[in-house]
């Protein structure tokens, strides 16, 4: 599926986020072959999430290093979390049009999983401007191409 964990990682593993000096704008570089991307764009803003996954993922928690960080964003309740946020917001913007306010992932974290940090991965995701664009992107992207009955099935 296009907008599965997998594929979250995947854009994670293969694209960094840099700041050029030079240009004084950030870019989206391949790491495969070093090819440099604008930073705009419906395939920028998929970069961008996978990138404020990691931020979101640790909201709330001490810092740890840049691996730890990668490890939790990546892991296996993340995973579960990322489900259930993923599933609620496709089926509300499929329903309403629209993703649904923050109270509605955190009732639905709460009564689907034992996470512990489940609020606070909804927390971060509502905490930036411009990530929070690029999470309503993802969704929105993730929404026209999905059957939820798919989801669950793929998902389990």
């Amino acid at each position: 599926m296009e907008y599965d964990f997998n594929t979250l990682k995947k854009l994670y593993n293969r694209y960094k986020i840099k700041y050029d000096e030079k240009s004084k704008e950030y870019q989206i570089v391949d790491q495969g072959n070093g090819m440099i991307y604008n930073f705009s764009g419906i395939g920028a803003e998929k970069v961008k999430f996978a990138h404020f996954w990691v931020y979101a993922s640790n909201f709330n928690r001490s810092q740890m290093g840049q691996n730890k960080d990668v490890n939790l964003a990546f892991s296996d309740n993340l995973r579960e979390v990322y489900n259930i946020i993923m599933y609620t917001a496709v089926e509300a913007i499929q329903s309403y049009g629209h993703l649904c306010r923050k109270e509605v992932f955190e009732d639905n974290l709460s009564s689907n999983t034992i996470y512990v940090h489940a609020k606070d991965v909804v927390e971060g995701l509502y905490s930036k401007e411009n990530g929070f664009r690029s999470f309503e992107i993802w969704c929105q992207c993730a929404a026209k191409t999905t059957n939820l009955g798919d989801w669950l099935q793929h998902n389990k």
